[in-house]
């Protein structure tokens, strides 16, 4: 019996609503630099770009809707499964970008911190090895199969054998939730050291502590791929790259909080007066 239950609209409205708060916290972020700070940096272009990707990233869900996301195995025949295998590809290959971009972003703006050399050093050393590892990634699912077409046709082709594959991906999952720990925590004690009454300290510590949401979103989205491949019905729930959107997702209004401060400090002026 073919089950009729769909749940791609529950998977489109969480990753969606998601994706259009960090749009609009991006946006906010722009202004902000244009308007009132009147400099755009490198990390605000990062920003940017990173929501691109995030916004094509959510474009791969609804293509993936159209075909198989949501559904139960009973329901997806081979022709849908193929074609929901040409998007999961694009949407991969897109998300490890993503991903890596929105560290880069935090990454960056860190570096108007502070000049002090361990400081800079740690952060230079992150970005390195933050850009090798994700190229690694993106390789891996690039080149993961032969021919790249074997991806989603499944026929003629060699593939790398599905536990080195998990393998891979956790490595590359417990890797992003340590630079994002360490990005989160590593302003701590610059931070602490500014002369700043207690008030703005504690703020400023709780903007950067919402990289730490990121790292659950992590530890939660590797946890699913660890089971991914042994659950047959895996395509209703997609709790994996579900999880993967929204660690990019909130990882991106992470970056951007601390870039708000002279938009949030001008709307409480104005609350008061």
């Amino acid at each position: 019996m073919v089950s009729q239950d769909d749940n791609a609209w529950t998977i489109l409205a969480i990753t969606g609503s998601w994706c259009f708060l960090a749009l609009i916290v991006v946006v906010m972020r722009v202004y902000t630099r244009l308007v009132m700070v009147r400099y755009l940096g490198w990390d605000d272009i990062a920003a940017v770009v990173t929501m691109v990707f995030g916004v094509v990233v959510w474009g791969c869900f609804i293509g993936e809707a159209n075909w198989a996301l949501g559904k139960h195995v009973s329901a997806i025949t081979p022709d849908m499964l193929h074609h929901y295998s040409r998007w999961q590809f694009a949407h991969g290959m897109l998300m490890v970008w993503a991903l890596h971009g929105m560290k880069i972003a935090f990454a960056i703006f860190l570096l108007r911190l502070s000049n002090g050399k361990i400081f800079r050093r740690t952060l230079f050393v992150s970005i390195v090895f933050m850009t090798v590892y994700t190229t690694v990634s993106w390789l891996t699912i690039l080149l993961g199969c032969a021919p790249i077409s074997a991806n989603w046709n499944g026929r003629n082709g060699k593939c790398i054998p599905l536990n080195a594959f998990k393998g891979l991906g956790i490595t590359y999952s417990i890797l992003g939730m340590l630079t994002d720990a360490t990005l989160a925590l590593i302003p701590v004690p610059v931070i602490s050291s500014m002369q700043l009454n207690l008030r703005t300290k504690v703020c400023l510590l709780l903007a950067f502590g919402m990289g730490l949401a990121t790292v659950a979103c992590g530890a939660v989205k590797t946890y699913h791929l660890y089971y991914y491949f042994e659950d047959p019905d895996r395509l209703y729930y997609n709790s994996y790259f579900v999880w993967g959107a929204l660690e990019l997702y909130v990882g991106i209004i992470a970056a951007c909080l601390v870039s708000l401060k002279p938009l949030i400090a001008s709307l409480l002026d104005k609350a008061k007066s």
